[in-house]
C-alpha cells in the first residue's frame, strides 16, 4: 500500500485516511509480535510517523504504527549503537557528497544518513542540507517545474561541486537534481553520474560478505 503522499499533496485527505487505517490495521499484529516497520524512503517514513497520526488522531492502530516506524538509515544507525551491525566494510576509494532531503530532516532524527556513511573507512562525507526543489508532485508539473529547478539550483551546485560519489535520501530529489545538472551543465563531464541511496553505498562497502544486517 502506498503511503499516499501524492494524494495528500492534491488535498485528497479521505483517500490518505483510508489507506492509513487499513495499513495500520494490517501491521498491528507484526508490531505486537515485536517487529519494527522500516521505511526505505524518507517521504514514506514521514507520512507514517507524522502525517498519518494527524489525519487519523483517533485511530490507535495508526498511533501504534507511528511509534514503531523507522527510516531505514535510522534503523541501521540504531543497529550500530546496539553493536548489532556488521561493519565489515571496505573503502569505496572516493569521498561521498550526500543530499539530505527535506523529508529526512522533517523527521527530527538527526543526520542518520551521514552517520551511517561515516562508518565506511577511508572516506569523508559532505552533507548537504538544502531543498532539492522537487516538492513531490508540485515539482513535476509543467506550470511549476521551472520554479522548482530554481529552488534546487543551490543544492545541485553543491552536490556536483566535487568529483565524489553522490547520494540522496530521496530518489525523487535525486532525479530532480540530475535534471538540474543536465540543464545547467554544472558537472563538466560527458559521463552522467548516478545518485545512490545511502544504503546502496553501504551495500557496496561490504567486502564479499553475505551476512544480513
Amino acid at each position: 500500500e502506498c503511503c499516499k503522499m501524492p494524494q495528500l499533496e492534491q488535498g485528497d485527505v479521505k483517500t490518505v485516511k483510508i489507506a492509513a487505517e487499513k495499513t495500520a490495521k494490517i501491521l498491528k499484529t507484526k508490531i505486537e509480535q515485536g517487529y519494527k516497520v522500516i521505511a526505505p524512503i524518507a517521504s514514506c517514513a514521514l507520512m507514517l510517523k507524522s502525517h498519518w497520526p494527524l489525519i487519523s488522531p483517533e485511530d490507535e492502530n495508526v498511533k501504534l504504527l507511528a511509534d514503531n516506524t523507522l527510516d531505514v538509515d535510522e534503523f541501521i544507525w540504531d543497529l550500530n549503537n546496539a553493536n548489532k551491525l556488521n561493519k565489515n566494510f571496505r573503502s569505496l576509494n572516493k569521498n561521498i557528497t550526500l543530499h539530505t532531503s527535506c523529508h529526512s530532516r522533517a523527521q527530527n532524527i538527526g543526520p542518520k544518513s551521514a552517520q551511517i556513511l561515516s562508518l565506511i573507512p577511508g572516506i569523508k562525507t559532505m552533507n548537504i542540507e538544502k531543498c532539492s526543489g522537487h516538492g513531490g508532485t508540485w515539482g513535476v508539473k509543467k506550470k511549476w517545474n521551472k520554479t522548482a529547478r530554481k529552488v534546487g539550483l543551490n543544492a545541485a551546485k553543491l552536490l556536483y561541486k566535487e568529483d565524489n560519489l553522490l547520494a540522496s535520501t530521496c530518489p525523487l530529489a535525486a532525479l530532480h537534481l540530475n535534471d538540474i545538472n543536465d540543464e545547467k551543465k554544472i558537472e563538466q563531464t560527458s559521463k552522467k553520474k548516478r545518485i545512490y541511496h545511502p544504503i546502496e553505498l553501504i551495500a557496496k562497502a561490504y567486502k564479499n560478505d553475505n551476512t544480513n544486517v
